[in-house]
Formats: structure tokens, C-alpha cells, sequence
């Protein structure tokens, strides 16, 4: 989500758990729908920006070392 690199990722109930249109681009698990995503993802600069930029958002909010820390302590925290 960090990297700056634009996901590609099947639609599927795992991927939905952290993923979204807004942070990747989703597609079928159909090998030419996958493709497809692919080809978006390299070609419309626009979108590939708005979702890479939305993905590291996401990172820096939910999933990054400090807040992962900050969640760990406050755990600790409620159990001790």
C-alpha cells in the first residue's frame, strides 16, 4: 500500500477485508479481466495516481509500524 506501486487485486472477500476501488484496481478472478486490470492500472495515469496516492493514505492510517505500535500498547494497556 506504500510503495507507490498500483495494486491489482481479484475482488474477492479477503482482499475486500483492506481493499477497495478507491485503493486499488479490482477485477474478476477471469485471467482476461486480471489482465485487464493490469492494462488499466499502466495506461490511465490519472486513476493510477488517485489510487496509489489513496493507498498510501490508507497505509499511513490503518497499518503503519507507529500505529500499529500505538495499537499494541493500548491492548496491553486494557489487559493489564
Amino acid at each position: 500500500l506504500d510503495s507507490g506501486i498500483p495494486l491489482v487485486a481479484t475482488d474477492i472477500w479477503s482482499h475486500r477485508q483492506v481493499l477497495d476501488e478507491t485503493v486499488c484496481f479490482l477485477t474478476t478472478l477471469e485471467p482476461e479481466d486480471f489482465g485487464r486490470g493490469i492494462l488499466e492500472a499502466l495506461t490511465n495515469q490519472p486513476e493510477r495516481t488517485r489510487r496509489t496516492a489513496a493507498a498510501k493514505r490508507l497505509y499511513a492510517e490503518k497499518y503503519a509500524r507507529k500505529v500499529y505500535v500505538g495499537k499494541m500498547r493500548h491492548l496491553l494497556r486494557l489487559i493489564s
